[in-house]
């Protein structure tokens, strides 16, 4: 369970840098890249040039549907996020 709260609390923070990358664009804004692990490693991978790529893990486990639903809401609320050059 600890574990799955840290991957959780990781994965919480990476859509807050993603979505402060798009909030930011053109601006002098804070990136929280240093809020977990996971966004201070990938810092060098997230934004500029950059693409990235992220699979959902889905399980055909009927006993699996709640995480399942959280895992495609995580992905499709990041989807939403469009980085494009001015």
């Amino acid at each position: 369970m600890k574990e799955a709260l840290s991957i959780n609390k990781s994965l919480s923070n990476l859509k807050s840098v993603i979505i402060g990358l798009v909030n930011s664009k053109g601006k002098n804004q804070h990136i929280p890249y240093r809020d977990s692990i996971l966004t201070h490693t990938l810092q060098n991978y997230l934004g500029n040039d950059s693409k990235t790529l992220m699979f959902a893990n889905i399980s055909p486990s009927f006993s699996s549907n709640s995480e399942n639903k959280s895992s495609l809401n995580f992905a499709l609320e990041v989807n939403k996020c469009y980085l494009k050059e001015d």
